[in-house]
This record gives C-alpha cells, sequence and structure tokens, in this order.
C-alpha cells in the first residue's frame, strides 16, 4: 500500500491529507467520497514514501565514517516493500537498529555519516 499526500482547495481555503491506497487512482476516488469533492478540488498529488533506517556496523567507525556512525537508508514508495527491506535487514549482521519510519529521518552530520539508496536501484539481496 503506498501513501498519497494530496492537496485539496475548498471554499474556506487549501487543506492537506494523508490517505492509503494501492494506486494513485485509488487514492482520488477514496479522497472524493470521503471528501465529497469533484476533481477539481484536487489540487496536487504526490506519493509520500516509507524510510528503512538501519545502523551498518561493519561501515562504521572507520574511512568516511571514521569516528562515526554509517547509518543506511532505504526510501521505497510501498510499504510492503518496507517490510521486505526490514526482514532482510534483520537476517544481515552487520545491520543493527532496523526500523521503518513514517517521516524521512534526520541524524546529526557530528555523528553520523548517512547512505541514501532508493528501493528500486537496490540488488536482489534486499528484495526476496
Amino acid at each position: 500500500m503506498k501513501r498519497y499526500k494530496v492537496t485539496l482547495k475548498h471554499d474556506n481555503g487549501k487543506h492537506t491529507l494523508i490517505g492509503y491506497a494501492d494506486n494513485e487512482q485509488q487514492a482520488i476516488n477514496a479522497l472524493k467520497k470521503a471528501e465529497k469533492c469533484p476533481d477539481s478540488a484536487i489540487l496536487k498529488i504526490e506519493i509520500v514514501p516509507f524510510y528503512v533506517t538501519m545502523t551498518d556496523k561493519f561501515m562504521s567507525g572507520w574511512g568516511k565514517a571514521d569516528n562515526k556512525i554509517n547509518k543506511f537508508i532505504i526510501e521505497c514508495e510501498d510499504f510492503k516493500h518496507a517490510e521486505i527491506i526490514e526482514r532482510n535487514a534483520n537476517k544481515r549482521p552487520e545491520m543493527k537498529h532496523v526500523s521503518i519510519k513514517f517521516k524521512k529521518p534526520y541524524y546529526s552530520p557530528k555523528g553520523y555519516v548517512i547512505s541514501m539508496e532508493k528501493y528500486e536501484n537496490l540488488g536482489e539481496i534486499w528484495k526476496k
């Protein structure tokens, strides 16, 4: 299931709503039904990703991450993909503190090195 952020124009201004659906058309239809609004009220619709975060113990403490913690973050459009990444990360001995986040995580550059990747760019070891 994907998460959609929809901006609507109502009589009293703009409103932003978050909804879950399998595709954009389902999100639009559910929103129109719930808000009783026409197509013309929808100003913008965008996917809001999920993030899977983990600490890479192997890459932490040396190289670019000298005296820092290496955080690996994977951006997923679909919650099912986030669950697959979480399951596979938990099987890897070098990955610790694995979790799915609903907001883009922030880690201070003073103590962390961040590696980000999109789900679609990952290899099969992460996706099976």
